[in-house]
């Protein structure tokens, strides 16, 4: 079983996340709302999904925080 894709691309994937974490925090500070982490960890995870053109369907608090999304293709029975 070799490396997943992901991985391999773990250190860009985690770049990029944390520039649309800071993104997101600015957006909120500029409305003045208060996001915890892990809000901030669902709207990443929500546009992520959009690009891989899954649905996001939650984060797992348990195990590490990791977010589960389902494929859109298998749900829409394809």
């Amino acid at each position: 079983m070799g490396v997943s894709r992901e991985r391999r691309h773990a250190g860009r994937a985690i770049r990029r996340e944390r520039r649309r974490r800071q993104w997101w925090r600015d957006v909120a500070r500029r409305l003045g709302v208060e996001l915890y982490e892990w809000q901030i960890d669902v709207m990443v995870a929500q546009e992520r999904a959009r690009e891989l053109g899954c649905t996001f369907v939650w984060v797992s608090r348990r195990r590490g925080g990791r977010m589960v999304m389902r494929k859109v293709a298998e749900e829409a029975g394809q």
